[in-house]
C-alpha cells in the first residue's frame, strides 16, 4: 500500500501589464489554464503570486487548493530587472504505520516527541506506543500501538504462546500449534509527499556585475529572501 498526499498547490500567478490589463494562470470562469510562456514579457511590469479561490479551486485538478490564511506576494519590475519566477517540488519518501480498526496514520519515531509532526506531515510517537517479545535468537521483535484507538498486532498467538508462521505473500499468519489466524489491526505503509516551494525575484545587471534578488514562499505563506 502506497499513499500520496495529493492537495500541494495553493498559489496561483497572475501577470500585470502596462496596458492595465492581466493575465492569470488560470480563467476564472472555466479554470482553463494559461502557461509561463504565454506572458508577454515585453508588456510585463508586475508578477505575482496569488492564494487560490475558493470557487476556482473546486474548477482545477486534486493537486490545487483553497487556504484562507495565506496572502499574495506581488513583485514590481524596473525595466532592467528579468522576472524569476517558478515552483519547485520536493518529494518525500517515507513509511508510516496505519491502524486497520481506525484509520489513524502515524510514524513510529522513539527520539521524537510524541504528536510532533515531521516531513511527511503525519505526527510521530514513541516507545509508550510499542511493545515487543524476544525470539529464540535473543532478539527484540517490536510491534506498534496505535496511539488513538490502541489497537495493536499480537506477536505471538495469544492462545498457544507460540510465534506465529507466515503463510503466503501477503503476511498472513497462522499459529503452527492451533492453528488460529492472526488478525492483522495494524500494517506498515510505505508513501510519499510533494512539497513546493515558490520563487518570485528578479535578475539585474549593476555596474556589470549580476545581481540576482529572490524570495522563496512556502505552502504555509511562511518565506526568506535576500539578495544572491
Amino acid at each position: 500500500m502506497s499513499v500520496q498526499h495529493k492537495k500541494t498547490i495553493p498559489f496561483m500567478w497572475v501577470a500585470f501589464y502596462s496596458d492595465n490589463t492581466a493575465l492569470p494562470q488560470f480563467d476564472l470562469e472555466t479554470g482553463k489554464d494559461y502557461l509561463f510562456k504565454d506572458i508577454d514579457q515585453s508588456k510585463l511590469i508586475r508578477f505575482g503570486w496569488f492564494p487560490i479561490s475558493f470557487e476556482l479551486a473546486k474548477k482545477l485538478p486534486d493537486t490545487y487548493y483553497h487556504d484562507p490564511r495565506l496572502n499574495k506576494f506581488i513583485l514590481e519590475l524596473r525595466p532592467n530587472q528579468r522576472l524569476i519566477a517558478l515552483r519547485r517540488e520536493m518529494q518525500h519518501h517515507f513509511s508510516f504505520s496505519h491502524c486497520i480498526e481506525c484509520g489513524f496514520n502515524w510514524q513510529w519515531m522513539p527520539n521524537k516527541p510524541d504528536g510532533s509532526i515531521g516531513d511527511s506531515g503525519l505526527p510521530r510517537y514513541g516507545e509508550k506506543y510499542s511493545y515487543y517479545a524476544i525470539n529464540h535468537k535473543g532478539k527484540r521483535i517490536y510491534e506498534v500501538i496505535c496511539p488513538k484507538c490502541g489497537a495493536k498486532n499480537d506477536i505471538k498467538c495469544s492462545d498457544c504462546d507460540e510465534w506465529w508462521n507466515k503463510i503466503d505473500e501477503k503476511w498472513t499468519l497462522q499459529c503452527p500449534k492451533c492453528k488460529k489466524i492472526r488478525k492483522q489491526r495494524t500494517q506498515q505503509v510505505s508513501g510519499f509527499s510533494i512539497e513546493c516551494i515558490w520563487l518570485l525575484g528578479y535578475q539585474e545587471t549593476v555596474d556589470g556585475k549580476n545581481r540576482k534578488w529572490l524570495m522563496y514562499i512556502k505552502p504555509d505563506g511562511t518565506f526568506t529572501g535576500g539578495f544572491e
